[in-house]
């Protein structure tokens, strides 16, 4: 029997995140040194991907920064991109476009909520329920829509994916800490569980913010991407 393989990818890095800036659902496209990441990552996925029996299944939040690195992968493995909007970033509201400094500066109580792991109260910001049921949502249509064999790819963002993950393998009690956001177009690999254990819907966590093998200074953008 094959196995059903979960990718989760991370988007290249964009401006915002090397300002440190909360995105959101802010549109932003990746910047140089993104679009870099999103090849070499890429590649290193189309790699291991092509050792699966069918090629992958490639779907991606319908925000640009996601996008535009899906397009990396589908443009290596000839692929169809899809895409989602209920796979897009949290909505943080009027936090989006602010820094961490910014954040405490106009809202304390709640930016210091916010940090010390804990959902901020009387702010206008997506609950972290409503992301976790659209994302379970989401990827299961998906992975039912793939045949046999078939890995999936989910192009996404970082709070996404960390959420899917905690979702998927019955981590939610675990601390922001414990599971950290993956790095810019890096990516999480899980695989279904159920055909070994008999049981529905179970996932098992295979690698967690895993990327291609390349200078780690090079990768963060300290010198000029080629």
């Amino acid at each position: 029997m094959t196995y059903t393989k979960i990718y989760l990818w991370r988007h290249g890095r964009t401006s915002y995140n090397l300002q440190r800036r909360i995105q959101g659902q802010i549109d932003i496209p990746l910047d140089a040194v993104g679009v870099w990441q999103a090849r070499v990552a890429a590649g290193a996925l189309a790699q291991m991907l092509s050792l699966d029996p069918v090629p992958p299944l490639l779907v991606s939040s319908d925000l640009v920064r996601a996008s535009q690195t899906a397009q990396e992968l589908a443009a290596k493995m000839k692929l169809q991109l899809h895409l989602d909007p209920a796979l897009r970033e949290k909505a943080f509201g009027p936090w989006e476009g602010l820094n961490r400094t910014e954040i405490l500066q106009q809202w304390p109580f709640q930016g210091q909520q916010w940090l010390d792991g804990h959902e901020p109260t009387g702010i206008d910001l997506e609950a972290s329920a409503q992301v976790a049921a659209r994302l379970k949502e989401s990827l299961k249509r998906w992975v039912a829509a793939a045949v046999p064999g078939q890995s999936v790819v989910f192009a996404s963002h970082g709070s996404v994916i960390r959420t899917a993950v905690s979702e998927l393998v019955g981590t939610e009690k675990l601390s922001r800490d414990a599971l950290r956001v993956p790095e810019n177009a890096h990516w999480a690999v899980l695989e279904d569980a159920s055909l070994t254990s008999g049981e529905q819907s179970r996932w098992r966590l295979v690698t967690y913010n895993q990327g291609p093998l390349v200078p780690i200074q090079r990768w963060r953008g300290q010198s000029e991407p080629k």
